[in-house]
C-alpha cells in the first residue's frame, strides 16, 4: 500500500542527517559529565547546613544518584552516537558497492534468450546494448 507522499511505507535514511546526529549526540555526551560535576558541590554545600536533619543526608544521596544516572546517560549517548557514525559510513558504502555493482552490469554482454525458446522480454540489440522491446 502507498503512503499519502508515495512512497511504500518503508523509511528512507540519509547518511549525513546520521552522520550529523551522531556527532551531535558525541558532542553533547561530551558536555554531560563537565556540567553534572557542577551541581555536587552546591548540594553537598546545601546538605552540608542540613546536618542533623534528615533531608541533608537525603538531598546529598538524590544528588549523588542523579549525577551517575546523569553520567550513564552520557556514556550512552557517546557509545550510540559512534554506531550512528558507523552506520552512516556503511550506508554510504553500501551505496557505493550497489552503484558499482550497476555499473558492472552495464558493461557486460547483452543477454541472450534460453537456447530453443524465445525471449520472454522481447530483447534486441542495438549498438552492443540490450534495449527490451516496448
Amino acid at each position: 500500500m502507498r503512503e499519502a507522499d508515495g512512497s511504500d511505507g518503508g523509511y528512507r535514511v540519509s547518511p549525513g542527517e546520521l552522520e550529523g546526529s551522531g556527532q551531535s549526540a558525541k558532542e553533547v555526551a561530551g558536555l554531560v559529565p563537565g556540567e553534572t560535576t557542577k551541581v555536587v558541590d552546591p548540594s553537598d554545600q546545601a546538605s552540608a547546613t542540613l546536618k542533623g536533619w534528615q533531608l541533608g543526608g537525603a538531598l546529598h544521596d538524590c544528588t549523588a544518584d542523579w549525577k551517575v544516572l546523569l553520567d550513564k546517560l552520557s556514556t550512552d549517548m557517546d557509545t550510540y552516537g559512534t554506531k550512528m557514525i558507523k552506520m552512516a559510513q556503511e550506508y554510504r558504502a553500501n551505496d557505493l558497492a550497489v552503484a558499482a555493482k550497476l555499473n558492472a552490469i552495464g558493461t557486460r554482454s547483452a543477454p541472450t534468450a534460453a537456447a530453443g525458446g524465445p525471449d520472454p522480454f522481447g530483447t534486441t540489440v542495438h549498438g552492443g546494448r540490450a534495449r527490451q522491446a516496448v
